[in-house]
């Protein structure tokens, strides 16, 4: 399913081309070549989240819950949409697949995660699926220090809720 964007995109797409068809009296020629291919190929399948879609902060941290919630609700996003997953000897036991095609989640800010978790699959990490997936996982948002190391840290916490908003 296309969302409003995306729809956009398309029926403008089509529209540029059946007027320049048209107008050198091809129009057969537009309906032979028509594909969905032609017309779907560079647009980007996304999920169309619900309103109240949730952010996911998941890695092991040093902050607790309330300061990300308090944080996100400076950056002008509501706390009740934030959802924590901090401890990171828990996190290994939760099954990444249930945010697979989840409407429920428009964003999920990873940290340190253990490298293998349940529904990474065939992938080298978690991570690396949700991103070569994007059809499938809502935006992934990696958090890292300034040394480049995965790393929750109120800098790049705020960078990410300003980047959501």
């Amino acid at each position: 399913m296309l969302n409003h964007d995306q729809l956009n995109q398309l029926a403008r797409k089509i529209e540029q081309d059946l007027i320049r068809y048209n107008s050198s009296e091809r129009l057969d020629k537009f309906f032979e070549e028509f594909s969905k291919e032609k017309y779907l190929g560079d647009i980007e399948p996304r999920l169309e989240y619900t309103d109240n879609a949730s952010i996911l902060v998941i890695g092991g941290s040093k902050f607790n819950e309330s300061n990300i919630k308090a944080l996100a609700k400076e950056c002008g996003i509501n706390p009740k949409l934030v959802e924590c997953h901090l401890d990171y000897s828990k996190i290994s036991r939760i099954d990444f697949g249930k945010y697979e095609n989840n409407v429920n989640y428009k964003c999920i800010l990873v940290g340190p995660i253990p490298h293998s978790v349940p529904g990474k699959e065939n992938y080298e990490s978690i991570i690396s699926k949700m991103q070569n997936q994007p059809e499938k996982y809502p935006k992934v948002i990696i958090l890292k220090d300034e040394s480049n190391v995965l790393k929750i840290t109120k800098n790049n916490l705020r960078k990410a809720f300003m980047e959501i908003k």
